[in-house]
């Protein structure tokens, strides 16, 4: 759990920034604030809902890719699926050709990669208890809003 701690707290300072990432207008405060609401009333559904409707109007959305990818490890514990969403992600990542993106993109999925996919036991009440009280927001949410706000140049 320190660990988690530790870059849950890097996480809050890249919060700190954060504020740019709504330049683009209400839509994107509206789907961050909609997944935080989701996440803290536990509604997990309504949280890949919005992520999965992000990906039928862009199967290559870089944000609702990362994203799902922590859902999936966080909310519903399949890393299977996680680890799908997370190479994905990379793929589009690296068909472009910023180099520093691509690195922070191989950081973030790194988190996701090196959990085994037969890592199948589910999160228990009190672990999922335990995210919710050391975290007011979805995880990593302020991380992919910035990356991903880096990588449509909306930033």
């Amino acid at each position: 759990m320190n660990k988690i701690r530790l870059v849950i707290t890097a996480v809050l300072l890249l919060g700190l920034y954060s504020g740019s990432i709504f330049a683009q207008g209400n839509q994107t405060k509206q789907l961050y604030d909609n997944i935080n609401t989701h996440w803290n009333n536990r509604a997990y559904t309504q949280v890949l809902t919005l992520l999965n409707n992000r990906l039928q109007s862009d199967a290559n959305d870089t944000l609702a890719l990362i994203m799902k990818a922590n859902y999936y490890v966080f909310a519903e514990k399949d890393i299977t699926q996680a680890h799908q969403a997370t190479n994905a992600f990379l793929a589009v990542v690296n068909a472009g050709s910023d180099q520093n993106l691509k690195d922070q993109a191989q950081a973030m999925a790194k988190r996701v990669t090196d959990i085994p996919t037969s890592d199948t036991t589910p999160l228990t009440t009190a672990q999922r208890d335990a995210l919710h009280a050391e975290l007011d927001t979805f995880p990593f949410i302020d991380e992919c809003f910035l990356f991903w706000g880096k990588f449509t140049q909306q930033l």
